[in-house]
This record gives C-alpha cells, structure tokens and sequence, in this order.
C-alpha cells in the first residue's frame, strides 16, 4: 500500500521541516539556470500615447508590472506590445493588448518568458482600437518590466 504524498520534507542540516515551495523557492532564486538574467525596464507615462522601444532585438519579457492610479482624465487604458525593434506606428497592430482599469496594479510573470522575434515595443493608449493615437494624461500609468 502506498503513502499519500506530503509537501513536507525533514530538513538533514538542523531537523526542521522545509515544505515543497520553500525548497522550489531556494531553488529558483539560486539557480541561474532556472531565473535567466534580465533586464529592467521603467517608464512613466506621458501626456502622449507612450511609444516605447524596450529592446532593437530578439527577447523575452519575464515580468510585467503596471499601475494605473486614478489621475488624469480616467478611464481604462490600453497597454499593447508589440513585435518590433522600431518604434511603435500606427500601422502596426499589436501582439498583446492589455486592458488596465483605473486604480489596478497588473502582474504578470511568464516563467518560460513572452517571446517576441524582432524586438520589444509597447504603447499606452486611450482606446482598445488597434490604430488608435488616443494620448493619456502623464503620470497616469507607470510600466515595470524585466526582460532578456
């Protein structure tokens, strides 16, 4: 007959008990092979519709980390990436578009990484519309990401 599985294990060094995700979390923040080296990226946005380039090549986005506070003129707002090394045009129709209501933290780890093949571009906008230049209001919605 067999054991249930229990996430506890006896630890050999001192008797304690280290449960499953204590040791996967040793694990993960001391093995380069598991967390790969990133990068940071931080903006603030401005009273335009954001054009940011994050990376002119090849990468993974690991994290992502967006605040909309309740300033400027309200609404949801619009964060959309996309596949580019160039600044983000209107022509361009995004990879990803993430809403963002006013007042929201937004957090979104990808632990194999988000893969975009030509580089890493992101615009905030007013509106979901692919095309739209709709600006925002400044310091309206801070961005955080890490990436390789």
């Amino acid at each position: 007959m067999s054991r249930p599985f229990t996430p506890v294990y006896s630890s050999t060094y001192d008797g304690s008990d280290l449960t499953l995700c204590k040791i996967l979390e040793a694990v993960s923040t001391t093995s380069s092979a598991i967390a790969p080296a990133t990068t940071l990226f931080k903006s603030v946005s401005t009273a335009d519709d954001n054009r940011n380039r994050v990376k002119t090549s090849a990468g993974s986005i690991f994290t992502i980390v967006i605040h909309h506070n309740s300033g400027g003129s309200g609404g949801d707002r619009y964060f959309k990436f996309y596949d580019t090394a160039a600044i983000p045009t209107d022509a361009l129709v995004p990879e990803w578009t993430i809403p963002i209501s006013t007042g929201t933290d937004i957090i979104i780890p990808f632990s194999n990484g988000l893969v975009f093949t030509n580089g890493i571009a992101f615009r905030i906008t007013a509106n979901y519309a692919d095309n739209d230049n709709t600006s925002i209001a400044a310091n309206e919605v801070y961005t955080n990401i890490a990436y390789a």
